[in-house]
């Protein structure tokens, strides 16, 4: 049992709690297999290591005073669901319909694996490349901006006349302008950081045969 199944049982067996208590329940459970998650267990692991949707449904309502309504069930442990909520509950569960198309076929995943390789090498990888070397060229100018000031307190060291003040104050302009691009530099590249990774996300799912 996976959590999806296990979540749609749990609802079922307490279908007759008001949905604030319900929600409670449901947010403690979420809570229970989010934290074993985060210990490296799988879904399946973390069902079995829990008392059943069943047992769980019996107890709360023993707590509250409320006699069990045992639902319909099917073979091997399904249960039938009539109620159309829970039906659509469960189809939108991680906010996507189930995809029950047939599994693509070995010449499909060859096309695909080498449709990948080539759009990678002969485009994309040269258009992040030098999308990456802007990035750093705009970060290296705004560094150099920045500290334009240094040489032009060293300009008024070592010139003579208002040439170095000339210098200095054409400095402090240019750090100005060093600080304003910090302020565009810094979210162009969480975003460009972002959007290389979804993509090479997207890369590792078809070559993996994810749907997509």
């Amino acid at each position: 049992m996976n959590k999806e199944h296990f979540f749609i049982e749990l609802k079922i067996h307490l279908r007759q709690l008001p949905e604030e208590e319900l929600q409670a329940v449901l947010d403690k459970y979420e809570a229970i297999f989010a934290e074993k998650q985060e210990l490296g267990m799988k879904e399946v692991e973390i069902t079995k290591d829990l008392p059943s949707p069943k047992e769980i449904a019996k107890d709360i309502l023993k707590e509250l005073n409320l006699d069990y309504q045992p639902a319909n069930e099917a073979h091997n442990g399904w249960t039938e669901i009539y109620d159309d909520d829970i039906f659509s509950d469960a189809r939108h569960y991680h906010g996507t319909d189930i995809d029950t198309r047939p599994p693509d076929s070995a010449f499909v995943r060859l096309i695909q694996v080498i449709g990948i390789i080539f759009l990678n090498i002969f485009l994309m990888l040269w258009v992040i490349f030098c999308w990456i070397m802007l990035l750093f060229c705009g970060w290296l100018t705004t560094g150099l901006l920045l500290f334009s000031p240094a040489l032009g307190i060293f300009s008024v060291i070592t010139a003579l006349g208002s040439f170095g003040l000339f210098q200095l104050s054409l400095s402090i302009l240019f750090c100005g302008f060093g600080l304003i691009g910090i302020l565009i530099m810094n979210p162009v590249t969480k975003a460009s950081y972002q959007l290389i990774k979804s993509y090479f996300k997207w890369n590792l799912r078809v070559l993996r045969g994810d749907r997509i």
